[in-house]
């Protein structure tokens, strides 16, 4: 199971915080929000892991649709993943 997290902050158009990634029990890998963008429901951002196999590039895109942001994170190299985050 891998569970993210989203702390997610916007400022007119811009969109930061981070994002924790949780692998089954191991402790989560964290990242800071790079380029992020917010252009009505629409967003977009980067995010960098440093974990034990290297750094790890991913790029997050999607709508926001009510309390639920729903999209895909692409990791570099191709490999895409819908996902959707409900707000607690």
């Amino acid at each position: 199971t891998i569970v993210q997290t989203f702390n997610l902050k916007t400022e007119g158009d811009k969109l930061t915080g981070t994002v924790a990634i949780a692998f089954g029990d191991r402790e989560p890998f964290t990242a800071e929000i790079k380029e992020g963008k917010v252009d009505g429901a629409k967003f977009t951002f980067t995010t960098v892991f440093s974990g034990p196999n290297g750094e790890m590039k991913s790029v997050y895109e999607g709508t926001l649709e009510g309390d639920v942001l729903k999209g895909t994170s692409t990791r570099e190299g191709g490999q895409s993943r819908p996902f959707e985050a409900k707000r607690k």
